[in-house]
């Protein structure tokens, strides 16, 4: 199949010839340094949660708690999360049923494009905060 992709909106990857859309946005974090330096002391480097979409604040907040992340940039990062979840969700929700999302938030120091592969996954959203992405 012919790769699609879009650069203006999240809905778009519901059209039946965009399969990719890839949205640059403004960092959302007040002091970025600081969920830089976050990231980079963190003991832990893989927290996961299932969500459901209608009600994902107690579920992400376990989720960005469970990095160990300082209080000072934690709030923002639960934030943001929430905010892409709800848009991801409206977003899918028009053609597929989401019942649950299930995400992942993870540190990591190298690149990982060898690890995406075809799957049963109906769609998938991956958001950069620290570093070009």
């Amino acid at each position: 199949r012919r790769v699609g992709i879009s650069h203006t909106q999240l809905a778009d990857v519901m059209h039946r010839d965009i399969n990719i859309v890839h949205i640059r946005r403004p960092s959302f974090m007040a002091d970025q340094l600081a969920l830089q330096q976050a990231v980079q002391i963190t003991p832990v480097h893989l927290a996961k949660a299932v969500v459901l979409p209608q009600d994902p604040g107690i579920s992400i907040h376990q989720l960005v708690c469970d990095l160990q992340l300082p209080s000072t940039v934690s709030a923002d990062l639960e934030l943001d999360i929430r905010e892409q979840a709800r848009a991801f969700a409206r977003a899918v929700g028009a053609v597929a049923d989401v019942s649950r999302l299930h995400l992942k938030l993870e540190v990591l120091n190298t690149t990982t494009c060898p690890k995406w592969h075809a799957d049963y996954v109906t769609a998938r959203m991956l958001c950069t905060y620290v570093g070009p992405g």
